[in-house]
């Protein structure tokens, strides 16, 4: 048997986009096309999840909120950014783990601002899973 072995089941995909998207809203929302649905991996698996973005508010000391969801439900704690400096773009990279996700799950960037408006420039979403059975 080889020193390295390739996964037999592995799934990882990638989406982004440079079209600027905007929102007031303090309630979380999905942020268009930063949608990934999980393949099979022959058995539960888990899921490194890699997000970049770039993005700025119309007001001083606002915060911009993002979050990832699994079929509609929070994963985790959103990441939270401050923005002392209206008008200047911002980059952010979230790292998430998560765990457990079957075939056909679909996993969902949603952002949210406290004040003004959020302005999310571009980003990149790529998530890399593999069966909980090989996870040491």
């Amino acid at each position: 048997m080889p020193f390295f072995q390739e996964a037999t089941f592995h799934d990882r995909q990638a989406t982004g986009s440079t079209t600027p998207q905007s929102t007031s809203s303090t309630t979380f929302i999905d942020i268009t096309g930063a949608t990934i649905t999980t393949k099979n991996l022959g058995e539960p698996g888990n899921y490194a999840a890699s997000t970049s973005l770039l993005v700025s508010n119309t007001n001083n000391n606002s915060t911009i909120s993002i979050r990832a969801t699994l079929d509609g439900v929070p994963v985790g704690v959103p990441a939270t950014i401050k923005i002392r400096t209206k008008d200047l773009d911002i980059g952010y990279t979230l790292l998430t783990t998560i765990s457990g996700i079957e075939s056909g799950k679909v996993i969902q960037l949603q952002m949210a601002t406290d004040i003004g408006t959020l302005t999310l420039s571009e980003y990149a979403i790529s998530v890399d899973g593999v069966p909980d059975s090989r996870v040491v």
